[in-house]
């Protein structure tokens, strides 16, 4: 997954969800993915407040750990 890094994420899709949840009133944006390498470049790469690994996480914990005020 060291290929990810260094793919440039063309200005697409991924780079509006973001702006798209905070114009729907979103204050805290939580992203998925599939390893630890691609939540850290969710929130690096995407500005994602938190990012939940759906392969190595209990969802439900992992959602209320990323948001405890709740959803």
């Amino acid at each position: 997954m060291a290929a990810l890094a260094s793919v440039p994420l063309p200005a697409g899709p991924l780079r509006r969800y973001r702006p798209l949840a905070e114009a729907l009133g979103a204050a805290f944006v939580i992203g998925t993915a599939g390893g630890a390498e691609k939540c850290a470049w969710l929130q690096r790469e995407l500005g994602f407040d938190a990012a939940i690994d759906y392969k190595d996480a209990n969802l439900r914990a992992a959602l209320k750990e990323a948001s405890p005020a709740g959803i």
